[in-house]
């Protein structure tokens, strides 16, 4: 009798959880009050790491000036990447208009579609090899002590295992609720 209620109990927990919003719903990532709860909480977050880790002002320039230096990237890669796209869906449209019209398409065009996403994926590449790049200063920006109280401040590394634990902690070091955190 106990294991029918349990997996009675399990299956509406199921129910429950399957037929709420799912977390890849965009309707849920771009809700107001679900967007100022995450952001509240990481700001919450963010005060308490700062006041455990007592970072210098060199630290703190050294992550502004990291930080700049990666939004730049981006900045340059996204005005080249919209440039690229709007090549490639006036290509498509082309391409298919000659679909339409004759049934066929030219090899040259396909050629230049193919080159354009290609074109993508190397900008793609080269902005990760950019920020990669403009974020070596964070290897070496905290003393023993400070990754000490951090680690302690994310407890178990049971709980975060991973090979790129270190992005998580970097963006969270470059993320603005961290940092307004030093004004």
């Amino acid at each position: 009798m106990r294991g029918i209620i349990v997996v009675f109990i399990g299956s509406i927990i199921t129910f429950a959880f399957t037929n709420t919003v799912q977390p890849g719903d965009e309707s849920l990532r771009e809700n107001p009050d679900v967007v100022f709860i995450k952001q509240w909480h990481m700001e919450q977050k963010a005060a308490e790491v700062a006041g455990q880790l007592h970072l210098s002002q060199a630290q703190i320039q050294t992550l502004r000036d990291v930080k700049a230096q990666m939004e730049q990237i981006k900045a340059e890669s996204e005005s080249q990447k919209k440039q690229t796209e709007a090549q490639l869906a006036q290509l498509a449209k082309q391409i298919r208009g000659q679909i339409e019209q004759n049934g066929e398409v030219d090899d040259n065009l396909e050629k230049q579609m193919r080159g354009l996403r290609h074109d993508l994926r190397q900008l793609r590449e080269a902005t990760r090899l950019r920020i990669r790049l403009a974020g070596m200063p964070l290897k070496d920006l905290l003393s023993d002590d400070q990754r000490a109280a951090l680690e302690e401040h994310r407890g178990s590394q049971r709980e975060h295992r991973g090979k790129r634990e270190h992005v998580r902690v970097a963006r969270f070091l470059l993320s603005d609720a961290f940092l307004n955190q030093f004004q």
